[in-house]
C-alpha cells in the first residue's frame, strides 16, 4: 500500500511537474520498500531515519516566496539594528543595506531559509543520534530555525562589513566561507543549548535500566 501510495505521487508529479510529488513520491516509496521487507519492526527502530526522508523534499514554490521575502526583511532588519547598536553609520531600504556608500542586497541567497532547512537536518540528525530524552530532541528542532537565523545574521554582518570597506571578491569568498563554518557554529550551539539544560537541573540523557546511556 504505501509502494502504491508512492508510486501514485510520484506519477502525478511527474505529469503535472510538481517537485514536492516528485520527490515526496521517491521518498514514500523508498520507506515502503523498506517496510515491505523489513517489517514493521523495521520502522519502529529505524523510525527517524525514515522521517530523515522527508528533508528530501524540496519547499513548494509557491510557498517559497511567503517565508523567504518576510525572511529577507526581517534579517536586513536585525542587521541594521546591530549595525547601528555598534555605532556604524548605515541606512536600510527594504532589504538592502547601505554602509560606506556600498549599497548591498540582502537577496534569496542570503535570507537564511536555505540555512534554516539545512541547520534543522544538522540538529535533527544531532538530536537523534546522542541518547537524549525525547522533550530534550523536540526542543532541539523547536530551537533549531531560531539558530539558524543567528548563525545568519552572524555570517551576514561581517560579509557586509566586508563588502562595504574591501574588494568584492574578498566579501564573496568570507560569505561562501562563512556559510560552511555556521554549521559547525550552529553544532556549538546546540551543545550549548544541552549545557544549559543540564545546568537547570533538567534530565538531558536518557539512561536504560541498567543505568547506562542508551
Amino acid at each position: 500500500v504505501v509502494v502504491a501510495l508512492g508510486w501514485l505521487l510520484f506519477s502525478y508529479g511527474e505529469a503535472k511537474t510538481i517537485d514536492t510529488f516528485w520527490y515526496l513520491g521517491s521518498a514514500t516509496t523508498l520507506a515502503g520498500v523498506a517496510l515491505t521487507f523489513g517489517g514493521i519492526d523495521l520502522l519502529r527502530y529505524f523510525l527517524p531515519a525514515f522521517g530523515g526522508l522527508s528533508f528530501l523534499v524540496p519547499v513548494p514554490g509557491s510557498l517559497r516566496p511567503h517565508v523567504a521575502l518576510p525572511l529577507q526583511t526581517a534579517t536586513a532588519a536585525v542587521v541594521e539594528w546591530l549595525f547601528v547598536a555598534s555605532g556604524f553609520p548605515v541606512e536600510r531600504l527594504g532589504n538592502v543595506v547601505e554602509i560606506n556608500g556600498q549599497p548591498i542586497l540582502i537577496e534569496e541567497a542570503c535570507n537564511g531559509l536555505r540555512m534554516v532547512f539545512s541547520l534543522i537536518l544538522v540538529t535533527y540528525a544531532f538530536a537523534f543520534s546522542t541518547p537524549l530524552r525525547q522533550y530534550v530532541r523536540f526542543l532541539l528542532l523547536a530551537a533549531s530555525p531560531l539558530l539558524a537565523i543567528a548563525c545568519n545574521v552572524l555570517r551576514l554582518v561581517p560579509t557586509i562589513l566586508l563588502y562595504g570597506y574591501a574588494d568584492d571578491a574578498v566579501g564573496d569568498l568570507f560569505h561562501d566561507l562563512a556559510g560552511w563554518a555556521m554549521l559547525f557554529v550552529a553544532l556549538l550551539m546546540l551543545m550549548g543549548v544541552l549545557r544549559l539544560v543540564d545546568w537547570l537541573e533538567l534530565p538531558v540523557i536518557r539512561l536504560d535500566r541498567a543505568g547506562r546511556s542508551a
